[in-house]
């Protein structure tokens, strides 16, 4: 799906759409750059989007943002002010694309490290808590809690190993009922 972060409604919403509708779905898909010089006339022109915002376009340049050859975002430059769109314009919307998805895949790895950072701030808690825990039962609470939370699942149980019976058996749950 793709969204915008400029792209809104009368109501102030986010427009969104499928990956596969209009001229950014099609960049994104192909991987290619797409020059229209009139949108409504090009039958991947999504009309939806200018009837949401009130907007008209004439002419648009799309450019994927690629880095090691994944698509991770399109550049859209809706009507040009004097003329059309030409290569010079295209050379230069992919250039800057190019230094967008160096900043984006940077970004995206910044948030995972920032995900795995809160993650070993739960674990690093949780094993606080156990180590000050004396009660068993207690600590079967915490482990299923710091999982449930370790993992983002809304139920985490502790299975204890009946070695007498070759089985296992839920001696804690954390979370909903189940």
């Amino acid at each position: 799906q793709l969204w915008s972060f400029n792209n809104v409604n009368a109501s102030g919403q986010k427009i969104r759409m499928p990956i596969n509708k209009g001229v950014a779905g099609w960049s994104a898909c192909k991987g290619e750059s797409l020059m229209i010089p009139d949108a409504y006339e090009d039958p991947r022109f999504n009309k939806v989007v200018d009837i949401a915002t009130g907007y008209k376009t004439k002419n648009l340049l799309c450019c994927p943002v690629k880095q090691n050859g994944r698509v991770l975002a399109v550049i859209q430059a809706i009507n040009k002010l004097s003329g059309r769109f030409d290569e010079r314009d295209t050379a230069l919307l992919s250039l800057l694309g190019g230094q967008a998805g160096i900043h984006l895949m940077y970004g995206q790895q910044h948030e995972r490290i920032n995900q795995l950072e809160t993650r070993a701030k739960v674990f690093n808690e949780v094993s606080k808590e156990l180590n000050a825990v004396m009660k068993v039962d207690q600590m079967f609470m915490t482990v299923a809690t710091g999982a449930r939370i370790f993992v983002r699942c809304t139920n985490a149980m502790l299975y204890l190993m009946d070695e007498s019976r070759a089985a296992l058996y839920t001696k804690t749950v954390a979370g909903e009922k189940v």
